[in-house]
């Protein structure tokens, strides 16, 4: 974690990305000291195993699912265990909004954050690496959304723990949201139900109350996201694409994604090329 050069900055764009990316301690241990931080913000998301943050001269041990929140020239200590087997993502970002949407998502000025082990962030979290890695045409215009999408996924899930959600319904959201990642193409609403012994309207209620959308519309949502990534980083056929996320009506494909994007999936790959 030695600093070879500086990705630090200041923007007087609304969001910019500076850097980020994603670190795995299996085989030896990390170690950050800064004792006069960055000029920019930076967020950690512990994704597996432990994070040993020192704020006000304490030491905190910081489990997977947490988000740690670093502010402008705040000294910077933690580090992690090869023992542990970490797995860390981190963003360091600027901008003239940054204060406006920390307020938003985190209300309390928290700087551990407790989100859950979140497999929407961590697909968002891969998408902005890429894109950064990448750099294609107007990869920093689709970094600055990505990064707002998960400061708004931040705010969601931080809320849903501040509001005091059951355990129950919280455990059934996450193994939900999970099957719903790794069965993308097959996955429905009322197989999802069955999976936790709930009628198909108690388990769409849960949801809702959860996530904020419906279970259709959080699947169509994560189809349309996958399609958009086919579309724009494969030559597949349009027909093929719309049969791999589980549509088998290209038609009904298309108005779907149009629905979403304000393109057809034609229209879209154009503008991805362009």
């Amino acid at each position: 974690m030695n600093k070879i050069f500086s990705t630090e900055r200041t923007s007087e764009e609304y969001i910019t990305l500076n850097s980020c990316g994603i670190q795995k301690f299996y085989d030896t241990d990390g170690i950050c000291l800064r004792e006069n931080g960055r000029i920019d913000y930076h967020i950690l998301y512990v994704a597996d195993g432990f994070c040993y943050f020192t704020y006000n001269e304490e030491t905190h041990k910081i489990p997977q699912g947490n988000i740690i929140l670093f502010y402008p020239n705040e000294p910077q200590q933690y580090s992690f265990h090869a023992c542990d087997k970490s797995v860390s993502y981190f963003i360091h970002f600027t901008g003239t909004g940054c204060e406006k949407i920390l307020e938003k998502a985190n209300p309390e000025n928290k700087r551990v954050l407790y989100i859950g082990k979140n497999v929407h962030f961590e697909e968002v979290f891969d998408k902005l690496i890429r894109e950064h890695s990448l750099k294609q045409h107007s990869y920093e215009m689709y970094s600055s959304g990505l990064l707002i999408e998960l400061f708004s996924i931040i705010s969601r899930y931080a809320s849903i723990k501040r509001a005091n959600i059951e355990k129950k319904q919280e455990v059934i959201m996450e193994d939900s949201l999970l099957y719903i990642y790794k069965n993308l193409a097959d996955v429905t609403v009322s197989e999802l139900a069955a999976k936790h012994y709930l009628s198909t309207g108690r388990f769409s209620h849960i949801f809702k109350e959860v996530t904020g959308s419906s279970p259709l519309e959080y699947i169509n949502h994560m189809k349309i996201q996958k399609a958009k990534d086919m579309i724009a980083y494969t030559d597949y056929p349009i027909n093929k694409i719309a049969r791999d996320i589980g549509i088998d009506d290209q038609n009904y494909f298309s108005r779907l994604f149009k629905k979403h994007t304000g393109l057809s999936p034609s229209e879209y790959r154009k503008t991805s090329f362009s």
